[in-house]
């Protein structure tokens, strides 16, 4: 798994995730977010507790 900081964020979204102890990405976070960054839709699928709505909420209102 990566870090968020490998993700193109600006220093204020990078220091809100490091204020929520957001650290390390899970997998369905690793392999959503960059398509959702690029501006693209998507379809994931995970286990509860994965990070799915924390994609949502973090990475979703940018669009």
């Amino acid at each position: 798994m990566k870090s968020f900081s490998i993700l193109p964020l600006n220093k204020s979204m990078l220091d809100n995730l490091d204020d929520l102890k957001y650290k390390i990405m899970t997998d369905i976070q690793e392999k959503s977010i960059p398509p959702i960054l690029d501006g693209s839709d998507i379809f994931a699928q995970a286990k509860t507790g994965s990070g799915k709505t924390s994609n949502i909420v973090f990475f979703g209102y940018i669009f």
